[in-house]
């Protein structure tokens, strides 16, 4: 059945030294695509090339890359389980902010202590974003709406509630900085040294990549579900006269995709920042960087910020707009600062 979906759709195995040759291939032509886009540029790729791998090499850009690495490679395995069933998860954005959100709220809260509150923050993230995809998966499912439609409206409305969690609920004021309380110093996931040559650790949550990626791999590949994942992607019809359920595989996966798409913010809030803040990369500045609202100075200054469309988590930068902790939503929709 395999052999032939790939003689059909003219797909190429790639096993044995093709494994090793496609890469590397890859690497060979955006060398030269990028030679040839610097030599029309009046730049000498050859010295552009020496010092991208002389900054490269070097023990604090090896450590800052392995750190940044870590969120890309578990978005990329959150995608890549909806994938192997031709769903299309364009919700991961939303659905690691959200997570990210409720996770860092319940985090600095430090309802448990330590390491517990370690595994809650986890636990809580997961369910979170698993949850936020589901949704998603019982549209297509029981209304025919593809996810690719519903996934994508449903990041907008992830960014609005999370910057409503964080400005009514979690957030806490500090300076200019409207974030969720900081994750308690016992409740740190601890960095690595694993780079000779510089102060700078690896996030400590590349150990949970890694088993995120073994993991990956046992289900899709050596588990009954995975086989019926991997059924229902190539042929509905053949895994309906199986006696696969589609509507559940769907529904399954995308929450699959969904629990791997909340741990994304995991190492920058565990490792890192320890907080939900305007500065945390899940953080959402489409809107606020388009709207003409002032900078906000006190709490109640974000709260009213809210009627001029601003995402709540971030601070904005115009100064058109009255600061005042006073205005109120009907004053502001009459203004030209209405969205």
């Amino acid at each position: 059945m395999n052999g032939f979906l790939d003689r059909v759709l003219g797909r190429v195995r790639l096993g044995g030294w093709l494994a090793v040759a496609a890469p590397v291939i890859a690497v060979v032509f955006a060398v030269l695509i990028t030679s040839v886009v610097l030599l029309v540029a009046g730049k000498a790729p050859v010295e552009a090339f020496t010092t991208l791998a002389d900054y490269g090499t070097q023990p604090r850009s090896m450590a800052m890359i392995l750190n940044t690495g870590v969120m890309y490679y578990i978005s990329a395995l959150a995608v890549a389980v909806g994938f192997r069933m031709n769903l299309f998860n364009i919700g991961v954005d939303g659905q690691y902010r959200l997570a990210a959100v409720v996770a860092a709220g319940l985090g600095g809260a430090a309802v448990v202590p330590g390491v517990l509150n370690i595994v809650l923050v986890i636990v809580v993230a997961v369910v979170v974003g698993a949850l936020w995809a589901a949704i998603a998966g019982l549209l297509r499912v029981y209304r025919g709406v593809s996810e690719v439609i519903s996934t994508i409206m449903l990041n907008a409305i992830a960014t609005g509630l999370g910057s409503w969690l964080v400005s009514e609920h979690f957030g806490v004021l500090t300076g200019n900085d409207l974030g969720t309380r900081p994750i308690p110093d016992d409740a740190h996931m601890p960095g690595i040294p694993l780079i000779a040559g510089t102060p700078v650790l690896v996030n400590g949550f590349i150990v949970v990549a890694v088993l995120l990626g073994v993991a990956y791999w046992v289900v899709l590949n050596r588990t009954r579900f995975g086989f019926e994942l991997r059924a229902t992607g190539k042929s509905e019809s053949a895994a309906v006269a199986s006696g696969v359920s589609v509507k559940k595989m769907i529904v399954v996966t995308m929450v699959m995709s969904g629990a791997v798409a909340g741990l994304i913010g995991m190492p920058e809030l565990l490792g890192a920042s320890y907080k939900y803040s305007n500065n945390f990369p899940a953080a959402s500045v489409s809107r606020a960087s388009r709207s003409p609202c002032s900078a906000a100075t006190t709490r109640s200054e974000w709260r009213s910020a809210r009627c001029c469309g601003v995402s709540w988590t971030t601070r904005p930068t115009s100064s058109s707009c009255s600061t005042s902790p006073r205005r109120s939503s009907r004053s502001c929709r009459a203004s030209s600062c209405s969205p």
